[in-house]
């Protein structure tokens, strides 16, 4: 597909280059129905947008294709970070009260070794 980027794609590309990341939102969405019982709508609403991206991307040029899919997963992480902000601040502040925090936290009984 990147070599040819102005041409359309075929349904097999297609259905590999957004088929695939439907398959993986689905899987993630049935495994996490599986385990916690309970349903996003983020990660499920963007695999029906990859799935129907499917027909789109063999009509369209190939670099608006790869723009299209990742116009939805910028749109998926930012609904993400923003809608469950509140939700995972107190499992970064327990994380950093064991010094498990994001980043570096120092050198550990003057080894130099980063924690």
């Amino acid at each position: 597909m990147l070599a040819h980027v102005g041409s359309d794609m075929d349904w097999v590309a297609a259905l590999g280059f957004c088929g695939g990341s439907t398959a993986y939102l689905l899987t993630y969405v049935a495994l996490r129905l599986r385990v916690a019982r309970t349903l996003r709508r983020g990660p499920f609403t963007a695999s029906v947008a990859f799935a129907l991206l499917v027909p789109v991307a063999v009509v369209v040029p190939g670099l608006l294709a790869l723009a299209l899919v990742a116009v939805v997963w910028l749109v998926l992480h930012a609904y993400e970070l923003i809608w469950w902000r509140e939700e995972r601040a107190p499992a970064r502040l327990v994380g950093i009260g064991r010094g498990r925090g994001v980043g570096i936290t120092g050198p550990s009984a003057g080894d130099g070794a980063i924690q």
